[in-house]
């Protein structure tokens, strides 16, 4: 009587875990490092644009923020066939000096992991930077090392955001990934 369900029960499992196996390598960061170029900034649109390099050969990745709706920023990201394939005639966007920027960060959780036959040490890091009211708050996956640098800080044109730029050791390899972040006056605060 039940010998029908647990054929139909296998295969949901099978198909659940396809799935996940199939969608693992999309969240899965690269184990390349890679470098933000900032492009500029179309003030018609009011999109900033930047180029995310893997490697000087690429891939290479056309980030687009839209700051239409300041309190919000979306951003895009779309594959680049050819590292000159980017918006022309954008505004320069100008650094802002790190002097400037608040930085702290803090060790939410320190385990030790096991990969292989050796346990390595994991560490879930939080940090806020902050700059003329501006600030964001990231979560990172680090190994190895704690240690986060602030690489570049840009000023939008128009407005109060910003954007950062940080640096930190993502990978057991010890391979150095960046990200950018969107820095915009916490609407909380205002209320």
């Amino acid at each position: 009587m039940g010998g029908g369900a647990l054929p139909s029960a296998f295969v949901r499992a099978a198909l659940v875990a396809l799935l996940c196996f199939t969608a693992a390598p999309a969240l899965a960061e690269s184990e390349t490092a890679n470098t933000f170029d900032m492009l500029g900034w179309d003030p018609a649109n009011k999109l900033l644009y930047l180029r995310d390099c893997q490697t000087d050969k690429g891939p290479y990745d056309l980030w687009s923020i839209d700051f239409k709706d300041a309190a919000k920023p979306n951003i895009g990201v779309r594959p680049l066939e050819k590292k000159t394939d980017v918006p022309q005639g954008l505004q320069v966007v100008k650094s802002v000096q790190l002097e400037d920027i608040g930085l702290s960060g803090s060790i939410r959780k320190e385990q030790l992991e096991r990969v292989g036959n050796t346990l390595v040490k994991r560490y879930d890091l939080r940090i806020v930077l902050e700059w003329k009211g501006a600030r964001t708050v990231s979560d990172f996956i680090s190994y190895r090392s704690p240690e986060m640098q602030l690489m570049e800080v840009f000023q939008l044109p128009e407005g109060p955001c910003a954007l950062a730029i940080v640096s930190w050791s993502a990978h057991l390899t010890g391979v150095q990934k960046q990200r950018a972040l969107v820095m915009c006056p916490d609407e909380r605060k205002k209320k």
